[in-house]
């Protein structure tokens, strides 16, 4: 007995003395001998949740690297049943340095969140707080907006920063996460949305932006083109990496990286990233003593120019509050669905040299829109279905129905409509912003009221540093308006 316990009391010796190699190799990192008993703890504690089959995996390694912990024959896919155990282990691995590099797998519901990402030069970048401190006009433009989206709720918003250095490629780049949750009382709950919500509302996000006469908004992206002709606002806004499509099977949905988790570069420089996400920030939106705007209010850390140290309970609170994965079936948020103003003419665009003056060399280079297709089913006859055209789209394009066919056509800029009696589907062909805007129209909204979370709040004390019941969130409901895509009635050609 006493040589089998000497045994493996050698083997788990040699393990962690494994894990240590590795984490110098792979991360280069030395940690201290008082660590290694906890670093084996997580170790073992993936290791027995690894999973061979992707069906079933609900958290993985990003980009699949080999990251300290992973095995020679590790799938580097987690199924995870208990989260609260794997947020403690999350938490651990971030203080002590060494995050580890962990994403969700995006589920068919799932808590509303977005990516910003700005490029910067190679010495130089917009400090995050510039477009999500407390005083930004950028992130009052986008509370806004969510305000008009989901009108009879409070809104609070979880900031994390995870900008630095993009080394793929070479330059400065500003990278933060917003994730949107709804307030009432001492409840929280967050914003549950699905993939075509999500790029609906990022989409009206866009075009508001691109339409904003505010200077302020104006100026930012000026600043943002000066460092890379990149940056627009549809490239700001990262959208399709992060929500898909919803067409995805559930093998190739779109792996999300957790709070305190480090981003991993791709091949051949693959790697950490060594600007893990981190919380920077808790804002919460509410109406100013005149009632008709809104304000920004920072709730967490109370002091401004604070940059609290948490302690681990903290962290693990923070990774659970700002996890994206939600059960299936969960209700999805009640919100009004923002009109579209339908097919807008195209805007004069003069070409101009460097010194300034008209090139009357070269036409100006125009971008070919790309189209994709898109159809959904409608249970009416040719008469509802032009009916509906003619509520919902209005003047905005051209009907023609031909009864010999069986087919409705309605066709405006950069999309078209075509429904078959015969199968009573509508296939839509267009960019791919209108065919989800269109989509809408046909599949419904049905009012739902979003399931309850544990209370979990922020609060600092005077030194920033501590967290209580300041303040919470929950949902309430909101009846639906149908979207409009003409803004009102009108009607119809052909």
């Amino acid at each position: 007995m006493a040589s089998e316990a000497s045994a493996m009391m050698a083997t788990a010796a040699e393990g962690i003395g494994t894990f240590l190699v590795k984490m110098k190799i792979r991360r280069q990192v030395l940690l201290d001998a008082e660590v290694v008993e906890s670093l084996g703890e997580t170790a073992r504690y993936l290791e027995a949740r690894e999973t061979g089959s992707p069906e079933d995996a609900t958290h993985l390694v990003l980009k699949s690297f080999g990251d300290w912990w992973c095995g020679p024959n590790s799938t580097k896919r987690l199924a995870v049943g208990s989260l609260e155990v794997l947020y403690d282990h999350i938490a651990k691995m971030y203080k002590l340095g060494v995050p580890l590099t962990l994403g969700e797998r995006l589920t068919d519901q799932f808590s509303f969140f977005q990516d910003i990402e700005i490029r910067g030069s190679k010495d130089d970048k917009i400090d995050y707080q510039d477009i999500v401190g407390a005083d930004s006009t950028f992130l009052l433009f986008l509370g806004r907006i969510m305000a008009d989206l989901f009108p009879k709720q409070q809104l609070q918003v979880i900031v994390l920063d995870a900008s630095g250095l993009n080394k793929q490629l070479g330059v400065e780049q500003t990278a933060v996460r917003l994730v949107w949750q709804v307030v009432s009382g001492k409840s929280t709950q967050s914003i549950v949305v699905d993939s075509q919500k999500a790029n609906h509302i990022v989409d009206h996000m866009i075009s508001k932006a691109t339409e904003s006469r505010d200077k302020n908004i104006g100026e930012l992206l000026q600043r943002a083109q000066a460092f890379s002709p990149f940056n627009t606002w549809k490239s700001i806004f990262v959208s399709d990496v992060s929500y898909g499509n919803g067409t995805h099977r559930d093998r190739q949905r779109p792996i999300i990286r957790m709070t305190l988790n480090d981003g991993v570069d791709d091949c051949p420089m693959s790697g950490p990233q060594q600007r893990p996400l981190k919380p920077v920030f808790i804002h919460k939106f509410s109406k100013k003593d005149s009632m008709l705007d809104w304000k920004v209010e920072q709730q967490w850390p109370s002091d401004k120019g604070a940059n609290p140290e948490l302690g681990l309970e903290d962290y693990a609170k923070l990774v659970k509050m700002t996890s994206i994965r939600q059960a299936s079936g969960t209700p999805l948020t009640d919100w009004v669905a923002p009109s579209c103003k339908g097919n807008e003419p195209t805007k004069k665009i003069k070409t101009r040299t460097t010194a300034g003056s008209l090139d009357y060399g070269r036409p100006p280079c125009r971008l070919v829109p790309t189209f994709v297709k898109r159809t959904v089913a409608f249970p009416g006859d040719m008469e509802e279905f032009r009916s509906k055209i003619v509520r919902e789209l209005g003047q905005s394009g051209n009907t023609d129905v031909d009864y010999e066919k069986g087919t409705v056509k309605w066709e405006g800029k950069d999309c078209q409509l075509v429904f078959q009696h015969a199968s009573h589907m509508v296939h839509i062909t267009g960019v791919e912003s209108l065919c989800r805007q269109y989509l809408s129209v046909f599949q419904g909204h049905q009012g739902q009221s979003p399931g309850s979370t544990d209370a979990l709040g922020f609060c600092s004390t005077p030194a920033g540093t501590g967290m209580g019941r300041c303040f919470a969130c929950a949902a309430t409901s909101s009846r639906l308006r149908p979207i409009s895509l003409a803004g009102g009635k009108g009607t119809c050609h052909g």
